[in-house]
C-alpha cells in the first residue's frame, strides 16, 4: 500500500503535469512518454513508468486536444496506471492499464463540466473591465489554473488510493491463475501492436 505522503506527492506532481495538457504551459510534459517515467521515478520504479508511458503514448499518439475538442486524458491514465503498478510484479502493469483507461473518459467528462462551470466568473470579469479593474482578469485566470490543479489533484489522489488498494487485494489471486497470467501477457504483447497501428493510421487521415 502507498503511504499517505506518497499519495500526496504523486497527486501533487500529477496535478501539475495534468495542467500542461491544455491549462498552462503545453510543454508536452503531459504526454504519457514523459509523465510515465516521472511518476515512476517518484515511486522508485522508472522501468514500469517508461513501459506504461510508452504503451499509452502509442495508443494516444494521434489524439490531440485542438479547439473545442476534449479527448480522453492520457496523462491521467498514465499517472494512475504507473502509480498503482510501480514496485509490483510485471503482470500488474497490464491490470493497471486496464483499470486506468476508463479514467481518461471519466476525467474528460469532469473537465467539460468544470469548463462550463467556469462561466460563473464571466460577470465578475466583465464588471471589473467596465470599471477599469483589469487586474481582475489576471486574478480570474490564475484562479482558474488553481482550480484545475485542485480538480486533478483530488481526482488522482482518490483514484490512486482506491485502485492501489483494489489491485493489491486482487493481484495475489490473479497471479495464482496461470490462464489469467497468460492472458495478461498476450494483452501486453498485443497492446503495442494496436498502438503502432494507431500511430501509422495517423499518417493517412
Amino acid at each position: 500500500m502507498l503511504a499517505g505522503f506518497e499519495l500526496i506527492k504523486i497527486a501533487f506532481v500529477g496535478g501539475l503535469i495534468s495542467l500542461d495538457s491544455t491549462v498552462f504551459g503545453q510543454f508536452m510534459l503531459s504526454r504519457p512518454i514523459v509523465a510515465g517515467p516521472v511518476i515512476g521515478w517518484l515511486c522508485g520504479d522508472i522501468k514500469t513508468g517508461l513501459l506504461i508511458g510508452a504503451m499509452i503514448e502509442l495508443l494516444w499518439v494521434g489524439v490531440v486536444p485542438v479547439g473545442v475538442g476534449v479527448p480522453p486524458d492520457s496523462a491521467i491514465v498514465c499517472i494512475v496506471a504507473t502509480a498503482i503498478a510501480a514496485n509490483k510484479v510485471p503482470d500488474a502493469a497490464a491490470i493497471a492499464i486496464i483499470f486506468s483507461v476508463p479514467l481518461g473518459v471519466i476525467f474528460k467528462r469532469l473537465d467539460i463540466a468544470h469548463r462550463k462551470w467556469n462561466r460563473v466568473f464571466l460577470p465578475v470579469v466583465e464588471n471589473g473591465i467596465e470599471n477599469g479593474r483589469y487586474h481582475i482578469l489576471t486574478f480570474v485566470i490564475w484562479l482558474g489554473v488553481f482550480l484545475s490543479f485542485i480538480k486533478s489533484f483530488l481526482f488522482l489522489f482518490i483514484c490512486v488510493f482506491l485502485f492501489n488498494a483494489i489491485l493489491s487485494y486482487i493481484l495475489p489471486f490473479i497471479i495464482s491463475a496461470p490462464a489469467l497470467v497468460k492472458g495478461l501477457q498476450v494483452f501486453m504483447f498485443v497492446l503495442p501492436v494496436l498502438g503502432l497501428a494507431s500511430f501509422l493510421a495517423s499518417f493517412v487521415k
